[in-house]
């Protein structure tokens, strides 16, 4: 999120996310339960969840986006292009180049055998099966 006090940011997420975020100021707080469930329905075929179905149409009070929700960096491109010209924030992205770099560490110093993904929280099992299929 950006350092700025006065930005905007609306965030996108399930319900039980929302549940566990912390209020920061100037953020409203939208759930779109059912867009993570259509994502996790269609991971193999994403070109069949419909993004009109579930993001909102009116968004030009806000400044930024900020993807509340794991599922959501599987549709990132077309979440971006929905809300043009404005700033999509998810936390992923540094997330996977923290891991990247210290995976490359492990095999480096040969540390690293086989590697393992923990998931934790209420959805965790759903989670685990939805990346499963992916990667």
């Amino acid at each position: 999120i950006s350092k700025n006090d006065n930005l905007k940011s609306l965030v996108i997420a399930t319900n039980t996310s929302i549940k566990y975020l912390h209020k920061i100021k100037n953020c409203t707080y939208l759930p779109l339960q059912n867009f993570a469930l259509d994502i996790q329905n269609n991971a193999l075929n994403l070109e069949m969840v419909n993004l009109t179905n579930h993001l909102p149409s009116h968004f030009e009070n806000y400044d930024q986006v900020i993807l509340g929700c794991t599922h959501y960096f599987l549709e990132r491109i077309g979440i971006e292009k929905h809300f043009y010209p404005l700033k999509v924030i998810d936390g992923l992205n540094n997330l996977v180049l923290k891991m990247s770099v210290w995976l490359n560490m492990q095999k480096n110093t040969n540390h690293l055998k086989s590697g393992a993904v923990l998931f934790v929280g209420d959805e965790k099992l759903i989670n685990k099966q939805v990346f499963r299929n992916i990667f």
